[in-house]
């Protein structure tokens, strides 16, 4: 698995393979690395990350990963109501990470960050928990976020 040195967008990938106790190489780009990666159109087609190489192609994009792990792995229900909850739920956390991620990495200034993530805190954070608890209390398990064993959404969630 190829990504930086930051949870995101790779942690439900690495989440899922540990969960699933499958062996992989953990590679963290950074620098000089990460350019010449990125250049690289055959590993990195479009010149972004997580990208995860299995039996020597290199599968790009996310959420195709994890949906793609999923169904290896059995995280990912072949139920097509069961599938949309997992991917509705999967998009929630989307939804509630941008904002984050855009406060943590494109504030100008430290007192920007401040503000931001005092407003995250005062209005974001309530409001998407509150979408994650009902979607739980509503689950037929309180042990999982959809169905009664683990899908890609627990790992989604799991990664905020």
């Amino acid at each position: 698995l190829y990504y930086f040195g930051l949870y995101a967008r790779g942690e439900p990938i690495r989440v899922l393979l540990n969960h699933a106790g499958v062996e992989y190489e953990n590679v963290t780009l950074a620098g000089e690395a990460w350019a010449e990666f990125k250049a690289d159109t055959t590993k990195c087609p479009f010149g972004q990350v997580p990208v995860l190489e299995k039996d020597g192609k290199f599968l790009a994009q996310g959420g195709a990963i994890v949906r793609y792990l999923g169904g290896l792995h059995g995280y990912y229900p072949e139920d097509l109501e069961q599938r949309f909850k997992v991917d509705e739920t999967c998009d929630l956390v989307g939804d509630f990470m941008m904002p984050v991620a855009t406060n943590h990495f494109k504030a100008k200034d430290a007192e920007e960050k401040k503000e931001g993530w005092a407003n995250l805190l005062k209005d974001h954070y309530p409001k998407f928990f509150a979408f994650f608890e009902k979607t739980l209390k509503e689950n037929s398990s309180q042990d999982f976020i959809v169905g009664d064993s683990y899908t890609i959404a627990d790992f989604a969630l799991l990664s905020v």
